[in-house]
Formats: C-alpha cells, sequence, structure tokens
C-alpha cells in the first residue's frame, strides 16, 4: 500500500504519514466467512452492571482468517483486499479453483488478480505459503524465535513429525530454553520429546557421544573448555613442581 503525506496546515498534520486506503474495497465482508463479536453491556458473568454507559453499539463481525493454509496445492485468485478492524493487517479474499473463499492475512505487494498457491513446490513470492524448507532471513527483534517455536508446534500438532524428529539448533542455553518454553506452552504436554532442541555444542556433543566408537572414543569422555586446559595444566606443573612463572 501506498503512503499518503499531508500538508501541515495544523501542528498535528506535520510530518504526518498514513497508509493509503483508498484502493480497499468499500463494501462489507462476505457473511460465511464471519462471525459475531458479543457484547457484555457493561455486565459481569453474574449478570450485574458493572461499568456504566456500555450499553448499545454498532454491531461487529469477525474476519475469520485462514491462518494454516491447510487447502495445498491449488491455486487462488486475489479478489480484493479489505480492512480489517480486528487487526493491524488488511486481508485479502480469495477464491480457490473450486469456487471455496476464505480470508488471509494481505503481505505487501500483494495485488488484486494475483495468484496465490499453498503447499510444497509454491514460487517464494508475497501471499503464498511454503509447506517444506523455508529460509528466514531477518534482524533482531523481528520475530525470529515466534516464526521458528510456531512452525515446529504447528509440524508436531499436524502430525508431520514427532518432537524426536525434529532438530533445531541455536547459539545459546538462554536461547534453546526459551524455544523449549515457547513450545510447550502451545502444546504442553505434546512438546515432551524434543531432544534433539539445543545449542550448537549440546546437539554435536550428543552426536558424538551417540556414535563415540566411530570416533574412537568412549561414550563417557569429558569435554574441556579452555579455562578446564589452562586450569588442568597448572595443577599437573604443581604436582610435577615445575614453576609456571619461568
Amino acid at each position: 500500500m501506498a503512503l499518503k503525506k499531508f500538508n501541515p496546515t495544523t501542528p498535528s498534520q506535520r510530518n504526518l504519514v498514513l497508509v493509503d486506503k483508498s484502493a480497499l474495497y468499500k463494501g462489507g465482508p462476505v457473511k460465511k466467512l464471519t462471525e459475531g463479536l458479543s457484547k457484555t453491556g457493561g455486565r459481569n458473568n453474574s449478570g450485574h452492571v458493572t461499568a456504566w454507559q456500555k450499553g448499545g453499539g454498532h454491531k461487529r463481525r469477525y474476519r475469520l482468517i485462514d491462518f494454516k493454509r491447510t487447502k495445498t496445492g491449488m491455486f487462488a485468485n486475489v479478489e480484493r483486499i479489505e480492512y480489517d478492524p480486528n487487526r493491524t493487517a488488511f486481508i485479502a479474499l480469495i477464491t480457490y479453483e473450486d469456487g471455496e473463499q476464505s480470508y488471509i492475512l494481505a503481505p505487501q505487494r500483494l495485488s488484486i488478480g494475483d495468484k496465490v498457491r499453498a503447499g510444497i513446490g509454491s514460487d517464494i513470492k508475497p501471499g503464498n505459503a511454503l509447506d517444506g524448507p523455508l529460509l528466514i532471513v531477518a534482524g533482531a527483534g523481528s520475530g525470529k524465535t515466534k516464526v521458528l517455536t510456531s512452525r515446529i508446534a504447528h509440524i508436531i500438532k499436524e502430525k508431520k513429525a514427532y518432537p524426536n524428529q525434529i532438530l533445531s539448533v541455536t547459539f545459546t542455553n538462554k536461547a534453546a530454553k526459551e524455544m523449549q518454553n515457547r513450545i510447550s506452552s502451545m502444546l504442553n504436554s505434546e512438546a515432551i520429546g524434543l531432544s534433539w532442541l539445543g545449542t550448537f555444542h549440546s546437539i554435536c556433543a550428543k552426536l558424538l557421544r551417540k556414535h563415540a566408537n566411530a570416533a574412537g572414543l568412549t561414550s563417557n569422555f569429558t569435554i574441556i573448555d579452555a579455562d578446564d586446559q589452562i586450569r588442568l595444566i597448572k595443577n599437573i606443573c604443581k604436582s610435577e613442581n615445575v614453576d609456571i612463572k619461568q
């Protein structure tokens, strides 16, 4: 969507930039793809008025968004781009080849008349959903952990793989623990068995212990870091009466 700049005729319009919504659909949503949003009327679960002046209001409809894109292997045409009052992103109405319609989140550079597709073999373009290998390139704080944990939870929930068949490698123990906690909160007991979620060092050590014979080692070997090496050398020098300062 294009950006709209304002002539600063008032102080509040100085440097004001908004999203241009002129290209959005002006009508209402598809009724079969919505559901009603109930109101409390200012009453609690006992029916008592706890907040005054909350009655009435315009009828609201919640747009049902197809987040999972489970209809794979079929092209869909983008009919229109709509404003959704329930979220900050715009939504797109798509019609599949068999006539079924659904709402999806409208990414940038998605236009009316575009063809979108979900599933393995889909092109890397706005609106498509890939069900296979995925490369994520993003900066710090952009939500990489959210994407990865949601994808792992989706794979487990859809029975596409068992938890012990998923390899997830990160740099720090803190990041690995955070991913484990997020996946556990999404799936509860189904997250048990993520034995291959950890840091590079822990995963490689686990593989090395599992195949220790191939490397000429025993499975109970000890890994010594740089500090431990220096401490061990000092102890050896001390036991042999060697002055480490010389």
